[in-house]
């Protein structure tokens, strides 16, 4: 009796066989086979149409594609030398909405190569470019594009026309390449950009002062790790709208007075990894709306008394890993901090504002060079719900014993989705103790203390 062959596994290699044939046709445009593979309907595709140019054809749409965009990936058998010419590949009568190319191998944009399409979106992210890009590349559809990447492309320079007429585009993205310099009016015509990274560029002599002239709509702007030694203060006039400002990873000294004064509506400035060792009075004036300063890592070791004075709504404050010692006397008196990180500086006593910061949540100390913490500091913050010791060499004795009160406060406050509310430090002296866990030794023989102590507060 011979054995049944199984219907299913018998589809499965038709598929098989057939599946490429019907590929290859559908993708001569085949007005029989198309709307298995391209979804043609009537010669266009609509919302809801997708046409796929993969490495491979399945009749099987990839997963988490979007079925209103275009995607290409050069075919191997088409081989380098056409990988510039790609819009040959393309139909003249295809609408849609994106356009992927990203790591097709393109080594040239020709003038007018996306001019059959009318597309908002065209991401070229990872191919070869360098500057090999027409200045009229996107004629055609200029007046369409409102998002554009060129991200990973190993471009050296820009043509200065080469954004002409975009006046509808919104991001522009060009983070990671070599580009060196740039044109004064590349951006000219950009005035409803909305959000520009020109992240991991190579600007050696600086940024053009009036490059940024035309984007009064901008709200963010990424120009971090670009090997920036200087900033021209008046390099961010008319960025009235800008909300996010991204400056790290350079090579800055020095922060001109007033060089944030246009920057009203800024919401997170971002100065990590460089090189500032002072911040001067007047710096940031203008950032009234300012809440959330990032200056981790940047060799900081002297602040003016009146530098956040403007910044009267800032909540989140890093100044990690710095080299500072002290802080004058009304330096971080901002009622509305809500996160402080001084972790990583040389600080030998907790700064004296932080009693005064009435609003303060999450308190970073970690790293420091404290050896004693009062109660008082701490007395009146009654939202804290986040504090770290760690790596601070205490001395450890009875005057220390409200610290067992205040981590059981913070564990009643705690969530398992939060970090630890409570991370002590260990013990440097005296040398029994030396190495233990600050709240781990304390006996209730130090009791009495705890009382005396808060009263001390409530009574100064």
């Amino acid at each position: 009796m011979s054995a049944s062959w199984p219907r299913g596994l018998t589809w499965l290699v038709f598929l098989g066989l057939v599946s490429p044939i019907l590929a290859r046709a559908a993708q001569r445009r085949c007005p029989v086979l198309a709307p298995f593979f391209c979804e043609f309907r009537n010669g266009t595709a609509g919302a809801g149409d997708t046409i796929r140019l993969w490495r491979y054809w399945s009749p099987f749409p990839p997963s988490g594609q979007n079925r209103n965009s275009l995607a290409y990936r050069r075919s191997a058998s088409r081989g380098a030398r056409r990988a510039a010419v790609f819009p040959r590949f393309l139909p003249a009568d295809v609408r849609v909405e994106r356009l992927t190319l990203i790591y097709a191998d393109l080594r040239r944009i020709p003038p007018a190569a996306f001019a059959n399409l009318a597309v908002t979106d065209i991401d070229l992210q990872g191919n070869q470019l360098t500057d090999n890009i027409a200045g009229q590349a996107f004629e055609g559809v200029a007046t369409t594009l409102r998002r554009l990447s060129l991200a990973w492309c190993a471009i050296t320079r820009l043509n200065e026309a080469l954004f002409r007429g975009m006046f509808s585009l919104e991001a522009l993205y060009l983070e990671e390449n070599a580009i060196r310099s740039i044109p004064n009016k590349l951006f000219q015509d950009l005035r409803d950009l909305r959000y520009i990274s020109l992240a991991g560029n190579r600007f050696y002599d600086g940024l053009p002062v009036d490059v940024f002239r035309y984007q009064a709509n901008l709200e963010t702007l990424d120009i971090g790790y670009c090997h920036l030694a200087v900033i021209q203060w008046n390099l961010f006039s008319g960025l009235w709208n800008l909300k996010t400002l991204d400056l790290r990873g350079n090579y800055i000294r020095e922060l001109p007075m007033q060089v944030f004064y246009d920057l009203n509506s800024l919401d997170t400035l971002k100065l990590s990894h460089n090189a500032i060792r002072q911040l001067q009075s007047k710096v940031l004036v203008g950032l009234y709306n300012l809440r959330v300063f990032e200056m981790e890592e940047c060799r900081l070791t002297d602040i003016d008394a009146d530098v956040f004075m403007a910044t009267k709504h800032l909540r989140e404050l890093d100044l990690s890993n710095n080299g500072i010692a002290r802080f004058e006397p009304g330096v971080l008196l901002i009622g509305s901090l809500h996160r402080v990180h001084l972790d990583g500086n040389r600080l030998r006593a907790v700064p004296s504002d932080i009693a005064y910061l009435f609003a303060l949540r999450e308190l970073d100390l970690s790293y420091n060079r404290i050896a004693r913490i009062d109660i008082c500091e701490f007395s009146s913050i009654m939202n804290l719900t986040t504090l770290n010791l760690r790596e601070n060499p205490f001395v450890c004795d009875c005057d220390l014993f409200w610290l067992r009160k205040l981590r059981t406060a913070l564990m009643r406050r705690w969530h398992p989705s939060r970090p630890q509310p409570f991370i002590p430090g260990k013990c440097a002296s005296p040398p029994l103790l030396k190495g233990i866990v600050m709240t781990n030794w304390l006996d209730m023989r130090c009791f009495s203390n705890v009382y005396h102590d808060t009263e001390s507060c409530e009574g100064g």
